[in-house]
């Protein structure tokens, strides 16, 4: 009875702060940093924070193949890197971590279908971006490369990484703490 839901952007949604919590999952990679993280610094409580929580998964045999893959295909090419979210804003000065951990990983069993079709799902890989004949290839190379290992079924074990700390409003006169209120 007291959620009271919020359909908008975080850069400019109606919002009535202060807040004790701010969470933010793999979506912050699409946010507009230079606006949000000075505007969470402004919607937290003096001691409140922001939790940046980003899924992954323990390393899986092909992975250093897997990532040659992705860049053949990604539509940012060569320049495809996974980034460490809280560590790229802190060296921008939009966040001050202060502390991390990493959850116990969960077992995931899912088809190898399931797990090639996921790649399409990320920004980078979307069928609409790189197209459908590329997609197809990718998709074949990926089997090819997986199939080595001799499974139909792909056991990941799921993590989430939750970093915790203070985001930043650089145009606040002391920059080494947050602008809260």
């Amino acid at each position: 009875a007291r959620l009271r839901w919020i359909v908008g952007r975080a850069e400019d949604a109606p919002l009535n702060p202060p807040y004790a919590l701010i969470t933010a999952g793999d979506s912050l990679h699409w946010m507009e940093w230079d606006v949000v993280m000075p505007r969470f610094a402004h919607l937290l409580a003096k001691r409140g924070s922001l939790a940046i929580l980003q899924v992954g998964q323990l390393p899986l045999a092909w992975d250093d193949k897997l990532l040659l893959l992705i860049q053949k295909y990604s539509v940012y090419g060569q320049h495809y890197q996974s980034i460490d979210l809280a560590a790229e804003l802190e060296q921008r000065g939009l966040f001050h971590k202060h502390s991390a951990i990493q959850t116990t990983p969960v077992p995931l069993s899912q088809s190898l279908d399931a797990y090639i079709e996921s790649f399409h799902g990320r920004a980078s890989l979307a069928r609409v971006r790189i197209g459908e004949a590329a997609a197809a290839v990718f998709d074949s190379e990926l089997r090819s490369l997986v199939s080595v290992h001799g499974s139909d079924q792909i056991e990941l074990q799921i993590v989430i990484d939750i970093v915790c700390g203070h985001p930043l409003d650089p145009a606040a006169t002391n920059t080494n703490k947050p602008a809260n209120r």
